[in-house]
């Protein structure tokens, strides 16, 4: 949960560093996956349920690719936002 977009590879990297050994996932679900594709950009969107002991969380993922020079796809963007869950 950041204020602000993390710009490049290295900031991302220096995250997801404060992160290690913080975090624990037993298990997760990709929901809904798709694809939208073009002729050098593709969008994946799905659902991600994630499961930590009795713990459940629901997530809306977006990640943007990129066909670079070497003919890899590489992420150029990606957002991930936690659902709320509903008032019942």
């Amino acid at each position: 949960m950041q204020e602000k977009r993390i710009d490049g590879f290295d900031k991302l990297e220096e995250l997801y560093e404060t992160l290690r050994g913080k975090m624990h996932v037993d298990r997760y679900e990709m929901i809904d996956p798709k694809v939208e594709l073009s002729d050098r950009m593709a969008v994946l969107t799905y659902n991600l349920k994630s499961y930590a002991g009795e713990a459940l969380w629901h997530w809306n993922y977006t990640e943007v690719y990129r066909l670079d020079s070497d003919n890899q796809w590489k992420i150029v963007h990606n957002h991930w936002s936690l659902v709320q869950p509903q008032a019942k």
